[in-house]
């Protein structure tokens, strides 16, 4: 797991604990914006596209759930909504952040549900939401990007192709549906109370990361490491 350090408004849910259990969770953040450390390449998406693609996030999880009965609407749901102006680094690193902040709500999902952690974290969870939702945006972008472009024509075309083609970005959309409220303000109750269901989400990201060209991940890296040290 990469160590990240983004910008941000509120403390971490590592800042509560005692103890860092992984390098990720010692810096991150929850509130910032993903690509911040180099305005030029990335730019902030409309609230009106923001909603359609959260919105097309979640609707996506629920879908997929429906099985081949669904596959046609499934692959509609976020044509002429991508962010066209998402590169595919910008996108690889809203998933590997999306991934980490996964991580720390699932440590924070394994506490007592009493505990001190749990309570001070809980106006945290907001912002949890907020880094984790990204993944709507980003995860058409590395699908394309795996299909050997990362240009907007392409995802359109993706998203207008068979079922099979999109079983990867399914699945992420399906565990990130099961996490996130479907309003994608903050964390269902049921992710906040059981690990298994941001461990579910790690995995499927995971999933779809392993088929991402290595020199392209390398870049992701490579970005967040200059993140991480302009934080420093």
């Amino acid at each position: 797991m990469q160590h990240t350090a983004l910008r941000s408004s509120c403390r971490p849910f590592a800042a509560i604990q005692s103890s860092h259990r992984r390098p990720y969770t010692a810096q991150a953040g929850c509130s910032s914006a993903v690509g911040s450390d180099r305005k030029d390449e990335v730019s902030l998406v409309s609230t009106s596209r923001r909603c359609a693609l959260l919105s097309a996030a979640l609707t996506a999880g629920a879908l997929a759930r429906g099985g081949p009965a669904n596959a046609g609407l499934l692959q509609d749901i976020t044509k002429n909504v991508v962010r066209p102006e998402l590169g595919s680094t910008d996108a690889l690193v809203m998933m590997m952040d999306a991934r980490g902040m996964l991580y720390e709500l699932k440590d924070l999902a394994a506490t007592p549900r009493d505990s001190r952690e749990r309570f001070e974290a809980r106006r945290l969870l907001p912002g949890m939401a907020k880094r984790i939702r990204e993944v709507g945006q980003a995860a058409p972008v590395v699908a394309a990007l795996i299909k050997g472009t990362d240009k907007e024509r392409v995802v359109s075309e993706q998203y207008g192709g068979s079922g099979g083609d999109n079983a990867s970005t399914d699945a992420v959309y399906a565990a990130i549906g099961n996490v996130v409220t479907i309003s994608g303000r903050t964390i269902r109750k049921e992710a906040q109370a059981q690990p298994e269901l941001s461990e579910v989400a790690i995995e499927k990201i995971d999933e779809l990361l392993a088929k991402v060209p290595e020199d392209s991940k390398q870049k992701a890296h490579d970005f967040r490491a200059q993140r991480r040290a302009v934080a420093a």
